[in-house]
């Protein structure tokens, strides 16, 4: 259980993370607008689900960070690199996410655990730091 706990925090860090600032240090992205991101974060998101959904329980007491998170958070590097390009706003996400977060489907204990937490971080605010 101490491993799923660290890895839904990490999971709502990297999904914070991609609320952009004002600063444009990154390069051009693949996105035109914040519902592109958005969009995207939605698909890493069922990616990530859809890989929990395959591990057994030895995956969550390891001490080792399971490699799918790891590809999710370089992801979601990329991704923020493109929203902070385009400007955009933790709001922008957090609404994005919200309106559409019925698109994610968990099929599996773990996975739903995920879906669950990462609903109510949502909905809370804890995710997102909106204004």
């Amino acid at each position: 259980m101490r491993t799923i706990l660290a890895l839904l925090l990490v999971l709502m860090l990297a999904i914070a993370a991609c609320g952009g600032d004002d600063d444009d240090d990154g390069a051009s992205g693949d996105f035109e607008t914040c519902d592109d991101v958005g969009a995207a974060v939605i698909d890493e998101i069922q990616t990530l689900l859809d890989d929990i959904s395959q591990m057994d329980a030895s995956a969550f007491t390891s001490d080792e960070q399971p490699e799918e998170l790891t590809r999710f958070e370089e992801r979601l590097e990329d991704l923020e690199t493109q929203s902070d390009d385009i400007g955009c706003s933790d709001e922008d996400l957090a609404n994005y996410l919200q309106d559409n977060f019925d698109e994610l489907e968990a099929d599996g204990q773990f996975a739903e655990i995920f879906l669950q937490a990462l609903e109510e971080g949502i909905q809370s605010g804890e995710i997102f730091q909106t204004p």
